[in-house]
């Protein structure tokens, strides 16, 4: 791909959505495994920070796997749709948060037309790198959303080379699926956002380390002093993405 996939390429997003169904159903990774941790707690403050939600809002996850973050919000008092482009992961899903919560199959650039509902925020864990279009998939969101609405998503950064070297080194892991951690950067998020008419937009990057040591006290310590040095700030290893759907009050652009 260039560095970022042409507009209206629907064989080549074909391709790319059936690869990334095999990728993940014929192994679901640990990293989409339904669990609580300190890193997995790390991730949700960070974007629900980002997002300003407030509780009790109707909440579009994107990507919701195997319901990993989605037990999660729906534990801080969200109500939430999850969509996922696999139907096996939300049929496992559903028996496992129960049949309450609603789910939605498919690409999310296809949402719009399988539902006529409309967000009070859209929210995703490391799914923009497995997406085909980014611009296709935000324009969708909008059109979703309610005005002012927020989007926040929690992505790589694609600037720490850490996550190259996790990607070659890792059994099961291919660039073929993994490595739209490339576009992860501002330069390419934020204008993609702007062209989907978000405004506030912001990336607000944390952390450095990998999931076995930030369940340590005395490493998440040592993470935080990491954090404290501004000259490493373009390196720390996640972020979140944030913008909103301009409303009412917004000045015109």
């Amino acid at each position: 791909m260039n560095e970022l996939p042409r507009p209206g390429d629907a064989s080549g997003a074909a391709a790319h959505n059936a690869y990334q169904l095999r990728y993940y159903e014929r192994r679901p990774a640990p990293a989409i495994q339904p669990r609580q941790t300190p890193y997995v707690r790390r991730h949700l403050d960070e974007l629900l920070r980002a997002a300003s939600l407030p509780r009790g809002a109707r909440v579009l996850e994107v990507g919701s796997g195997l319901g990993r973050f989605t037990r999660l919000l729906r534990a801080e008092g969200f109500d939430v749709a999850a969509s996922d482009l696999s139907a096996t992961l939300l049929s496992r899903l559903r028996d496992e948060v129960g049949a309450g919560v609603t789910v939605l199959e498919g690409d999310v650039t296809e949402l719009p037309r399988r539902t006529t509902e409309r967000f009070e925020g859209a929210v995703g864990f490391f799914v923009l790198h497995h997406l085909f279009d980014l611009d296709q998939a935000f324009a969708a969101l909008a059109r979703l959303l309610r005005p002012g609405a927020p989007v926040a998503f929690c992505e790589p950064n694609g600037l720490n080379p850490l996550f190259y070297a996790q990607i070659a080194l890792t059994p099961g892991m291919t660039w073929r699926g993994d490595g739209g951690v490339r576009h992860m950067r501002p330069a390419v998020v934020l204008p993609v956002l702007r062209r989907a008419g978000f405004a506030h937009l912001r990336c607000d990057r944390y952390g450095f380390l990998p999931p076995a040591l930030v369940g340590h006290a005395a490493f998440r310590a040592g993470e935080r002093a990491l954090e404290r040095l501004r000259v490493l700030a373009p390196l720390r290893a996640f972020q979140v993405f944030s913008g909103r759907r301009p409303g009412p009050g917004d000045a015109p652009r």
